[in-house]
């Protein structure tokens, strides 16, 4: 079968407005199954499938742990390589962003002056 151009923008947009509608879990787990080659796609651009992915996950961290439900009706769909490594990655990323907000805050107090303490006064003494 030959593909006709227009066909192909045809497919390639219902493609594109079915990811749209995507939950945001769904989408994470689109994004880390190209991202690791999981999909039957040829040719995934690895490097924009990791920037989709750290979109995804940073919306699913400002939608709040309620955003993740639906993640195990997905493990029937693409498998537990697929679901644990998601979960994986986002838990490492988790503890990456923690790491780097204990570094910011230790070097925020690190850098601040230390009070100074002011001398007491002696209450009653020569008066």
């Amino acid at each position: 079968m030959v593909w006709q151009r227009e066909k192909l923008e045809q497919v390639a947009k219902a493609r594109l407005a079915q990811r749209a509608q995507l939950e945001p879990v769904e989408q994470a787990a689109l994004a880390f199954a190209r991202w690791q080659g999981l999909t039957d796609e040829d040719d995934v651009d690895t490097n924009a499938a990791k920037r989709e992915l750290d979109r995804a996950l940073a919306d699913l961290d400002a939608r709040g742990p309620d955003a993740w439900n639906g993640l195990e009706d997905l493990a029937s769909d693409l498998g537990d390589t697929a679901i644990v490594g998601l979960m994986q990655h986002s838990l490492q990323r988790s503890v990456e962003q923690a790491r780097a907000q204990v570094t910011d805050l230790t070097a925020e107090t690190s850098d601040a002056p230390a009070p100074t303490r002011k001398p007491k006064r002696d209450k009653g003494r020569d008066r």
